[in-house]
Protein backbone atom coordinates (compact mmCIF):
# COMPACT_ATOMS: atom_id res chain seq x y z
CA UNK A 1 0.00 0.00 0.00
CA UNK A 2 2.96 2.09 0.80
CA UNK A 3 4.09 1.78 -2.33
CA UNK A 4 0.79 2.75 -4.36
CA UNK A 5 0.44 5.78 -2.56
CA UNK A 6 4.62 6.87 -3.11
CA UNK A 7 3.64 6.04 -7.14
CA UNK A 8 0.42 7.94 -6.67
CA UNK A 9 2.09 11.08 -5.80
CA UNK A 10 4.98 10.99 -7.95
CA UNK A 11 2.43 10.94 -10.62
CA UNK A 12 0.45 13.41 -9.31
CA UNK A 13 3.58 15.56 -8.68
CA UNK A 14 4.51 14.72 -12.10
CA UNK A 15 1.32 15.73 -14.14
CA UNK A 16 1.88 19.32 -11.96
CA UNK A 17 5.37 19.84 -13.44
CA UNK A 18 4.09 18.78 -16.92
CA UNK A 19 1.38 21.51 -16.45
CA UNK A 20 3.02 24.12 -14.97
CA UNK A 21 5.38 23.58 -17.89
CA UNK A 22 2.67 23.84 -20.50
CA UNK A 23 1.13 26.97 -19.06
CA UNK A 24 4.47 28.28 -18.77
CA UNK A 25 5.15 27.65 -22.46
CA UNK A 26 1.79 28.55 -23.74
CA UNK A 27 2.26 32.15 -21.71
CA UNK A 28 5.42 32.52 -23.76
CA UNK A 29 4.26 31.60 -26.94
CA UNK A 30 1.39 34.10 -26.49
CA UNK A 31 3.64 37.00 -25.26
CA UNK A 32 5.69 36.32 -28.74
CA UNK A 33 2.68 36.43 -30.32
CA UNK A 34 1.73 39.63 -29.50
CA UNK A 35 5.68 40.69 -29.59
CA UNK A 36 4.92 40.22 -33.61
CA UNK A 37 1.37 41.17 -33.68
CA UNK A 38 1.75 44.70 -34.03
CA UNK A 39 -0.51 46.48 -36.15
CA UNK A 40 1.11 46.45 -39.58
CA UNK A 41 1.47 50.35 -39.76
CA UNK A 42 3.93 49.94 -36.95
CA UNK A 43 7.46 48.71 -36.63
CA UNK A 44 10.13 48.75 -34.27
CA UNK A 45 13.71 49.22 -35.52
CA UNK A 46 16.96 50.16 -34.46
CA UNK A 47 17.67 54.03 -33.75
CA UNK A 48 20.49 54.15 -36.21
CA UNK A 49 20.62 56.30 -39.39
CA UNK A 50 21.19 53.26 -41.49
CA UNK A 51 18.56 51.32 -40.41
CA UNK A 52 15.78 54.45 -40.60
CA UNK A 53 16.52 55.28 -43.94
CA UNK A 54 16.22 51.99 -45.12
CA UNK A 55 12.96 51.69 -43.55
CA UNK A 56 11.73 54.97 -44.83
CA UNK A 57 12.79 54.06 -48.58
CA UNK A 58 10.90 50.94 -48.21
CA UNK A 59 7.91 52.77 -47.10
CA UNK A 60 8.35 55.62 -49.80
CA UNK A 61 8.51 52.74 -52.75
CA UNK A 62 5.22 51.13 -51.13
CA UNK A 63 3.03 54.53 -51.43
CA UNK A 64 4.75 56.05 -54.62
CA UNK A 65 2.44 53.06 -55.74
CA UNK A 66 -0.56 54.81 -55.34
CA UNK A 67 -1.63 55.97 -58.56
CA UNK A 68 -3.45 59.13 -58.04
CA UNK A 69 -4.12 61.81 -55.37
CA UNK A 70 -6.73 61.65 -53.30
CA UNK A 71 -9.02 64.07 -51.16
CA UNK A 72 -8.09 62.68 -47.33
CA UNK A 73 -11.16 60.49 -46.69
CA UNK A 74 -13.30 60.24 -43.06
CA UNK A 75 -12.45 64.10 -42.37
CA UNK A 76 -14.44 64.13 -39.11
CA UNK A 77 -16.08 67.62 -38.23
CA UNK A 78 -15.10 66.26 -34.86
CA UNK A 79 -11.50 66.20 -34.50
CA UNK A 80 -9.37 64.67 -31.50
CA UNK A 81 -6.23 66.74 -30.62
CA UNK A 82 -3.33 64.29 -29.76
CA UNK A 83 0.04 64.79 -28.73
CA UNK A 84 2.94 62.45 -27.79
CA UNK A 85 3.21 63.89 -24.64
CA UNK A 86 0.67 62.07 -23.46
CA UNK A 87 1.53 57.83 -22.44
CA UNK A 88 -1.86 56.77 -25.01
CA UNK A 89 -0.92 58.69 -28.37
CA UNK A 90 0.19 55.83 -30.22
CA UNK A 91 -3.44 54.15 -29.43
CA UNK A 92 -5.04 57.13 -31.06
CA UNK A 93 -2.42 56.57 -33.97
CA UNK A 94 -3.13 52.76 -34.13
CA UNK A 95 -6.85 53.94 -35.74
CA UNK A 96 -5.45 55.15 -38.55
CA UNK A 97 -4.71 53.14 -41.37
CA UNK A 98 -3.69 55.89 -43.63
CA UNK A 99 -0.76 56.34 -40.62
CA UNK A 100 2.56 54.11 -40.61
CA UNK A 101 4.63 54.43 -38.05
CA UNK A 102 8.60 53.81 -37.11
CA UNK A 103 9.33 53.53 -33.67
CA UNK A 104 12.98 53.69 -32.71
CA UNK A 105 14.66 51.74 -29.96
CA UNK A 106 17.93 52.50 -28.22
CA UNK A 107 19.98 50.89 -25.66
CA UNK A 108 22.64 53.87 -25.62
CA UNK A 109 20.84 56.64 -23.55
CA UNK A 110 21.87 55.44 -20.33
CA UNK A 111 25.54 56.64 -19.88
CA UNK A 112 25.28 60.02 -20.94
CA UNK A 113 26.48 62.93 -18.69
CA UNK A 114 26.47 66.48 -18.59
CA UNK A 115 28.45 68.87 -16.49
CA UNK A 116 26.99 69.93 -12.61
CA UNK A 117 25.57 73.65 -13.14
CA UNK A 118 26.42 75.99 -10.75
CA UNK A 119 24.85 79.51 -10.09
CA UNK A 120 24.95 82.95 -7.93
CA UNK A 121 24.19 83.66 -4.48
CA UNK A 122 21.04 85.55 -5.80
CA UNK A 123 20.40 82.85 -8.69
CA UNK A 124 20.33 80.01 -6.11
CA UNK A 125 18.21 82.50 -4.12
CA UNK A 126 15.62 83.41 -6.99
CA UNK A 127 15.24 79.43 -7.86
CA UNK A 128 14.94 78.30 -4.83
CA UNK A 129 11.25 76.00 -4.63
CA UNK A 130 10.76 77.05 -8.11
CA UNK A 131 9.15 74.33 -9.69
CA UNK A 132 9.63 73.74 -13.83
CA UNK A 133 9.53 70.94 -16.15
CA UNK A 134 13.08 71.49 -17.51
CA UNK A 135 14.99 68.06 -17.78
CA UNK A 136 17.23 69.19 -14.98
CA UNK A 137 16.93 69.18 -11.24
CA UNK A 138 19.00 69.24 -8.29
CA UNK A 139 20.43 71.50 -5.47
CA UNK A 140 21.87 74.86 -6.94
CA UNK A 141 25.63 75.33 -6.35
CA UNK A 142 27.55 78.54 -5.51
CA UNK A 143 30.76 76.52 -4.89
CA UNK A 144 31.35 76.60 -8.65
CA UNK A 145 34.14 74.17 -8.43
CA UNK A 146 31.41 71.77 -9.06
CA UNK A 147 31.00 72.86 -12.67
CA UNK A 148 34.00 70.38 -13.46
CA UNK A 149 31.92 67.17 -11.91
CA UNK A 150 29.48 65.92 -13.96
CA UNK A 151 25.81 64.60 -13.45
CA UNK A 152 23.58 61.59 -15.00
CA UNK A 153 21.14 63.22 -17.67
CA UNK A 154 18.01 61.65 -17.62
CA UNK A 155 17.28 58.67 -20.41
CA UNK A 156 15.65 59.82 -23.15
CA UNK A 157 13.56 57.27 -23.98
CA UNK A 158 9.49 57.67 -23.36
CA UNK A 159 7.31 54.86 -22.19
CA UNK A 160 4.05 54.75 -24.22
CA UNK A 161 0.88 51.97 -24.53
CA UNK A 162 1.28 51.34 -27.98
CA UNK A 163 -1.34 49.02 -29.87
CA UNK A 164 -1.44 45.19 -30.81
CA UNK A 165 -2.87 43.19 -33.32
CA UNK A 166 -6.85 43.87 -33.42
CA UNK A 167 -7.62 40.31 -33.92
CA UNK A 168 -6.18 39.38 -30.50
CA UNK A 169 -8.85 40.60 -28.72
CA UNK A 170 -11.98 41.17 -30.54
CA UNK A 171 -13.26 44.90 -31.02
CA UNK A 172 -11.30 46.40 -28.15
CA UNK A 173 -7.68 47.35 -29.05
CA UNK A 174 -5.20 45.36 -26.95
CA UNK A 175 -1.68 47.06 -25.79
CA UNK A 176 1.31 46.67 -24.96
CA UNK A 177 3.88 49.50 -22.68
CA UNK A 178 6.93 50.10 -24.64
CA UNK A 179 9.97 52.73 -24.26
CA UNK A 180 11.24 54.23 -27.47
CA UNK A 181 13.69 56.61 -27.87
CA UNK A 182 11.67 58.78 -31.06
CA UNK A 183 9.50 58.05 -33.79
CA UNK A 184 8.03 59.03 -37.28
CA UNK A 185 4.98 59.11 -38.85
CA UNK A 186 4.26 58.45 -42.72
CA UNK A 187 1.15 59.62 -43.15
CA UNK A 188 -0.61 58.72 -46.53
CA UNK A 189 -3.29 61.80 -47.89
CA UNK A 190 -2.95 64.70 -44.79
CA UNK A 191 -3.46 68.59 -44.29
CA UNK A 192 -0.12 70.45 -42.75
CA UNK A 193 -1.15 73.70 -41.62
CA UNK A 194 0.89 76.61 -39.20
CA UNK A 195 2.63 75.18 -36.39
CA UNK A 196 3.63 71.40 -38.54
CA UNK A 197 -0.10 70.55 -37.16
CA UNK A 198 -1.41 67.36 -39.49
CA UNK A 199 -5.57 66.46 -39.94
CA UNK A 200 -6.35 63.35 -41.09
CA UNK A 201 -9.05 60.96 -40.70
CA UNK A 202 -10.74 62.28 -37.01
CA UNK A 203 -7.04 63.53 -35.93
CA UNK A 204 -5.81 66.68 -35.15
CA UNK A 205 -2.03 65.94 -34.65
CA UNK A 206 0.26 68.27 -32.71
CA UNK A 207 3.74 67.52 -32.61
CA UNK A 208 5.09 68.12 -28.89
CA UNK A 209 5.95 71.80 -28.63
CA UNK A 210 5.31 74.63 -26.82
CA UNK A 211 1.70 74.21 -28.75
CA UNK A 212 0.43 71.34 -27.20
CA UNK A 213 0.37 72.30 -23.79
CA UNK A 214 -1.82 75.67 -24.74
CA UNK A 215 -5.90 74.81 -24.58
CA UNK A 216 -6.80 78.14 -26.12
CA UNK A 217 -4.30 77.69 -28.80
CA UNK A 218 -4.93 73.93 -29.92
CA UNK A 219 -8.92 75.37 -29.91
CA UNK A 220 -8.22 78.05 -32.29
CA UNK A 221 -6.22 75.42 -34.35
CA UNK A 222 -9.44 73.64 -34.84
CA UNK A 223 -11.37 76.79 -35.13
CA UNK A 224 -9.48 77.72 -37.79
CA UNK A 225 -10.03 73.89 -39.47
CA UNK A 226 -13.11 74.06 -39.34
CA UNK A 227 -13.75 77.75 -40.77
CA UNK A 228 -11.30 77.65 -42.87
CA UNK A 229 -9.77 74.74 -44.49
CA UNK A 230 -12.44 71.86 -44.20
CA UNK A 231 -14.52 72.82 -47.22
CA UNK A 232 -11.98 74.70 -48.84
CA UNK A 233 -10.11 70.85 -49.80
CA UNK A 234 -9.55 71.44 -53.57
CA UNK A 235 -7.96 75.32 -53.75
CA UNK A 236 -5.23 73.76 -51.17
CA UNK A 237 -2.01 73.63 -52.96
CA UNK A 238 -1.05 69.79 -53.47
CA UNK A 239 2.62 67.96 -52.72
CA UNK A 240 3.91 65.39 -53.13
CA UNK A 241 5.76 64.75 -50.35
CA UNK A 242 6.35 67.00 -47.40
CA UNK A 243 8.47 66.51 -44.60
CA UNK A 244 7.14 68.30 -40.85
CA UNK A 245 9.63 70.07 -38.53
CA UNK A 246 7.28 73.91 -38.47
CA UNK A 247 6.62 74.37 -34.49
CA UNK A 248 5.02 76.86 -32.46
CA UNK A 249 6.87 79.78 -32.57
CA UNK A 250 9.18 78.42 -34.69
CA UNK A 251 9.38 82.12 -36.90
CA UNK A 252 12.05 82.88 -33.83
CA UNK A 253 15.40 81.91 -33.95
CA UNK A 254 15.73 80.18 -30.33
CA UNK A 255 12.26 77.66 -31.52
CA UNK A 256 13.60 77.35 -34.70
CA UNK A 257 17.39 76.29 -34.15
CA UNK A 258 16.43 74.40 -30.95
CA UNK A 259 13.28 72.61 -31.59
CA UNK A 260 12.77 72.99 -35.21
CA UNK A 261 15.64 72.51 -36.82
CA UNK A 262 16.82 69.84 -34.51
CA UNK A 263 13.93 67.55 -35.59
CA UNK A 264 16.13 66.65 -38.57
CA UNK A 265 19.37 65.03 -37.10
CA UNK A 266 18.09 61.14 -37.83
CA UNK A 267 16.48 62.02 -41.83
CA UNK A 268 19.27 64.61 -42.84
CA UNK A 269 20.55 62.06 -45.64
CA UNK A 270 17.24 60.48 -46.64
CA UNK A 271 16.04 64.06 -47.50
CA UNK A 272 19.36 65.06 -49.40
CA UNK A 273 18.93 61.95 -51.35
CA UNK A 274 15.00 62.17 -52.53
CA UNK A 275 14.49 64.98 -53.77
CA UNK A 276 10.78 65.33 -54.39
CA UNK A 277 10.68 65.65 -50.57
CA UNK A 278 10.06 68.96 -48.99
CA UNK A 279 10.23 70.61 -45.95
CA UNK A 280 7.73 72.27 -44.55
CA UNK A 281 8.99 75.19 -41.91
CA UNK A 282 8.43 78.47 -40.73
CA UNK A 283 10.51 80.82 -43.56
CA UNK A 284 12.96 83.12 -42.41
CA UNK A 285 16.38 83.93 -43.48
CA UNK A 286 17.74 82.22 -41.10
CA UNK A 287 15.79 79.25 -40.94
CA UNK A 288 17.26 79.19 -45.42
CA UNK A 289 20.79 79.55 -44.38
CA UNK A 290 20.64 76.88 -41.92
CA UNK A 291 19.00 74.47 -44.55
CA UNK A 292 21.37 75.38 -46.95
CA UNK A 293 23.96 74.45 -44.98
CA UNK A 294 22.38 71.05 -44.01
CA UNK A 295 21.54 70.35 -47.78
CA UNK A 296 24.12 71.55 -49.81
CA UNK A 297 23.24 70.09 -52.73
CA UNK A 298 19.46 71.17 -52.60
CA UNK A 299 17.90 74.39 -54.09
CA UNK A 300 16.45 75.96 -50.99
CA UNK A 301 13.95 78.12 -52.37
CA UNK A 302 12.88 74.37 -54.41
CA UNK A 303 13.19 72.39 -51.14
CA UNK A 304 11.08 74.74 -48.32
CA UNK A 305 7.14 74.73 -48.09
CA UNK A 306 6.05 77.69 -45.61
CA UNK A 307 3.86 77.34 -42.92
CA UNK A 308 2.29 80.45 -43.44
CA UNK A 309 -0.53 78.38 -45.48
CA UNK A 310 -2.60 75.10 -44.89
CA UNK A 311 -1.57 72.48 -47.45
CA UNK A 312 -2.54 68.86 -48.51
CA UNK A 313 0.45 66.40 -49.35
CA UNK A 314 -0.03 62.59 -50.37
CA UNK A 315 2.94 61.64 -48.42
CA UNK A 316 3.61 63.90 -44.72
CA UNK A 317 6.62 62.74 -42.45
CA UNK A 318 6.06 63.16 -39.10
CA UNK A 319 9.07 63.06 -37.05
CA UNK A 320 8.75 63.49 -33.26
CA UNK A 321 8.70 66.99 -31.90
CA UNK A 322 10.79 68.65 -30.13
CA UNK A 323 10.81 70.72 -26.51
CA UNK A 324 13.98 71.69 -24.45
CA UNK A 325 12.18 71.02 -21.49
CA UNK A 326 11.81 67.03 -22.62
CA UNK A 327 14.78 65.16 -22.18
CA UNK A 328 13.60 63.18 -25.31
CA UNK A 329 15.04 66.83 -26.99
CA UNK A 330 18.78 66.19 -25.89
CA UNK A 331 19.98 63.99 -28.65
CA UNK A 332 17.87 65.81 -31.06
CA UNK A 333 19.73 69.20 -29.80
CA UNK A 334 23.35 67.71 -29.46
CA UNK A 335 23.37 65.34 -32.70
CA UNK A 336 22.38 68.69 -34.84
CA UNK A 337 25.09 70.61 -33.13
CA UNK A 338 27.59 68.48 -34.30
CA UNK A 339 26.12 68.15 -38.23
CA UNK A 340 26.28 71.60 -38.13
CA UNK A 341 29.82 72.21 -36.74
CA UNK A 342 30.82 69.94 -39.72
CA UNK A 343 30.79 72.97 -41.94
CA UNK A 344 32.37 75.44 -39.90
CA UNK A 345 36.05 75.98 -40.71
CA UNK A 346 38.78 75.90 -38.23
CA UNK A 347 40.87 78.79 -37.78
CA UNK A 348 44.87 78.19 -36.23
CA UNK A 349 45.28 79.48 -33.93
CA UNK A 350 41.89 79.27 -32.61
CA UNK A 351 40.58 83.08 -31.34
CA UNK A 352 39.45 81.60 -27.89
CA UNK A 353 36.73 84.32 -27.69
CA UNK A 354 35.18 86.34 -24.88
CA UNK A 355 31.58 86.82 -25.96
CA UNK A 356 29.23 89.47 -24.56
CA UNK A 357 25.46 89.57 -26.10
CA UNK A 358 23.91 92.63 -26.13
CA UNK A 359 20.28 93.04 -26.53
CA UNK A 360 18.47 96.11 -27.74
CA UNK A 361 14.93 95.95 -27.43
CA UNK A 362 14.02 93.20 -24.50
CA UNK A 363 15.23 92.20 -21.04
CA UNK A 364 18.07 94.68 -22.05
CA UNK A 365 20.75 94.77 -19.96
CA UNK A 366 21.31 97.70 -18.02
CA UNK A 367 25.13 97.08 -16.62
CA UNK A 368 25.78 96.53 -20.01
CA UNK A 369 28.62 99.15 -20.62
CA UNK A 370 30.17 98.44 -17.15
CA UNK A 371 30.64 94.45 -17.76
CA UNK A 372 31.97 95.16 -21.45
CA UNK A 373 34.61 97.48 -20.02
CA UNK A 374 35.18 95.02 -18.07
CA UNK A 375 35.79 91.57 -20.31
CA UNK A 376 37.76 93.78 -22.71
CA UNK A 377 40.03 94.14 -19.59
CA UNK A 378 40.07 90.80 -19.22
CA UNK A 379 40.27 89.28 -22.21
CA UNK A 380 43.46 91.20 -22.66
CA UNK A 381 45.26 90.52 -19.63
CA UNK A 382 45.15 86.36 -20.81
CA UNK A 383 45.87 86.72 -24.60
CA UNK A 384 41.88 86.09 -25.35
CA UNK A 385 39.67 88.40 -27.64
CA UNK A 386 36.32 90.35 -27.35
CA UNK A 387 33.29 90.92 -29.31
CA UNK A 388 30.08 92.46 -28.45
CA UNK A 389 27.56 90.39 -30.54
CA UNK A 390 24.80 93.31 -30.77
CA UNK A 391 20.93 92.23 -32.11
CA UNK A 392 20.96 95.45 -33.71
CA UNK A 393 24.03 94.61 -35.92
CA UNK A 394 24.47 90.76 -36.34
CA UNK A 395 26.76 89.49 -38.81
CA UNK A 396 26.37 87.35 -41.60
CA UNK A 397 24.99 83.65 -40.25
CA UNK A 398 28.44 81.78 -41.27
CA UNK A 399 30.11 84.60 -39.17
CA UNK A 400 28.06 84.02 -36.55
CA UNK A 401 28.66 80.37 -36.54
CA UNK A 402 32.58 80.91 -37.00
CA UNK A 403 32.53 83.15 -33.81
CA UNK A 404 30.60 80.91 -31.54
CA UNK A 405 32.10 78.09 -32.21
CA UNK A 406 35.53 79.84 -31.26
CA UNK A 407 34.36 81.15 -28.28
CA UNK A 408 35.45 79.73 -25.00
CA UNK A 409 33.04 82.26 -22.53
CA UNK A 410 29.59 83.76 -23.27
CA UNK A 411 27.86 86.06 -21.06
CA UNK A 412 24.76 87.05 -21.64
CA UNK A 413 21.18 88.26 -20.32
CA UNK A 414 18.18 85.80 -21.19
CA UNK A 415 17.40 85.55 -24.75
CA UNK A 416 17.48 83.78 -28.14
CA UNK A 417 21.46 84.93 -28.54
CA UNK A 418 22.19 82.21 -26.56
CA UNK A 419 20.74 79.53 -28.67
CA UNK A 420 23.84 80.28 -30.96
CA UNK A 421 25.58 78.41 -28.35
CA UNK A 422 24.69 75.41 -30.75
CA UNK A 423 27.57 76.30 -32.88
CA UNK A 424 29.91 75.66 -30.26
CA UNK A 425 32.14 73.43 -29.04
CA UNK A 426 30.99 71.57 -25.85
CA UNK A 427 33.05 72.93 -22.88
CA UNK A 428 32.03 76.22 -23.56
CA UNK A 429 30.97 78.55 -20.46
CA UNK A 430 27.94 80.06 -20.69
CA UNK A 431 27.04 82.78 -17.89
CA UNK A 432 23.09 83.56 -18.11
CA UNK A 433 21.85 86.58 -16.28
CA UNK A 434 18.12 85.26 -15.90
CA UNK A 435 14.88 86.98 -15.57
CA UNK A 436 14.00 87.71 -11.61
CA UNK A 437 10.39 86.34 -10.72
CA UNK A 438 7.64 85.89 -11.73
CA UNK A 439 9.50 85.42 -15.09
CA UNK A 440 12.14 82.89 -14.65
CA UNK A 441 12.85 80.57 -17.46
CA UNK A 442 15.64 77.77 -17.20
CA UNK A 443 15.50 77.02 -21.23
CA UNK A 444 19.12 78.08 -21.61
CA UNK A 445 20.42 75.79 -18.72
CA UNK A 446 18.95 73.01 -20.16
CA UNK A 447 20.13 73.74 -24.07
CA UNK A 448 23.90 74.40 -22.52
CA UNK A 449 23.46 71.03 -20.60
CA UNK A 450 22.05 69.14 -23.26
CA UNK A 451 25.76 70.54 -25.77
CA UNK A 452 28.16 69.48 -22.95
CA UNK A 453 28.36 72.92 -21.96
CA UNK A 454 29.40 74.83 -18.46
CA UNK A 455 26.23 76.79 -17.02
CA UNK A 456 26.53 79.62 -14.90
CA UNK A 457 23.28 80.91 -13.60
CA UNK A 458 23.00 84.98 -12.36
CA UNK A 459 19.61 86.08 -11.67
CA UNK A 460 18.20 89.87 -12.32
CA UNK A 461 17.39 92.03 -9.14
CA UNK A 462 14.41 93.46 -11.04
CA UNK A 463 13.41 94.86 -14.27
CA UNK A 464 12.07 91.66 -16.12
CA UNK A 465 10.45 91.39 -18.84
CA UNK A 466 11.97 94.75 -20.27
CA UNK A 467 15.34 95.21 -18.71
CA UNK A 468 17.85 93.12 -16.64
CA UNK A 469 19.32 94.82 -13.35
CA UNK A 470 22.46 92.54 -12.18
CA UNK A 471 25.11 92.62 -9.41
CA UNK A 472 27.87 93.39 -11.50
CA UNK A 473 30.19 92.10 -8.58
CA UNK A 474 28.40 88.74 -9.16
CA UNK A 475 29.61 88.72 -12.86
CA UNK A 476 33.07 89.75 -12.63
CA UNK A 477 33.81 86.78 -9.95
CA UNK A 478 31.95 84.34 -11.90
CA UNK A 479 34.28 85.14 -15.20
CA UNK A 480 37.40 85.63 -13.15
CA UNK A 481 36.83 82.20 -11.76
CA UNK A 482 36.18 80.41 -15.58
CA UNK A 483 38.90 82.52 -17.31
CA UNK A 484 41.47 80.95 -14.99
CA UNK A 485 39.74 77.59 -15.60
CA UNK A 486 40.28 78.20 -19.01
CA UNK A 487 43.57 80.02 -19.59
CA UNK A 488 44.92 76.81 -16.75
CA UNK A 489 43.42 74.44 -19.21
CA UNK A 490 41.68 72.91 -15.88
CA UNK A 491 38.54 72.66 -17.14
CA UNK A 492 37.33 69.58 -19.00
Amino acid sequence: MRILKRILLLVICAVILMTSSMIYNLKWIFRNRQMNNWFSHFKIIKDEPYAIKEHLDQYRKEIKKIPDYQIPPNMSTTLKSVSSRHEEYFMYIGNQSNIKTLLFHSTNNDSARAYQWTGSRSFCTEIAGYKVDVGFSGPCHEDMEHSTTTIAMPGWSTKYKVPLDRTLNGDRLPYQWLSISSFIHIIENAIVSKDGVVFTGGLHVIPISCLDTRPGEIKASKTHFAKNIQNNLNKLPRYREVFVISEYWSYGFYHAMVESVSRLFRYISFIENNREVKLHVACSAFMFSTLQILFPSRNVSDLVVCDSKPIISEIVYFPEGANIALASTQPKVSQISLELRKYIPQEAPPKNYIVLIKRTKHRVLVQHDQIASFLSDIAKENNMSFVVFADNNLPPFKDTMKLFHQARLVVAPHGAGLSNTIFSKPGLVMIEVVCNKPHINLCYRSLGLYLGHHYHGISSKSGCPAKLNVDVNEVKEAVRFYVHKIVHNILP
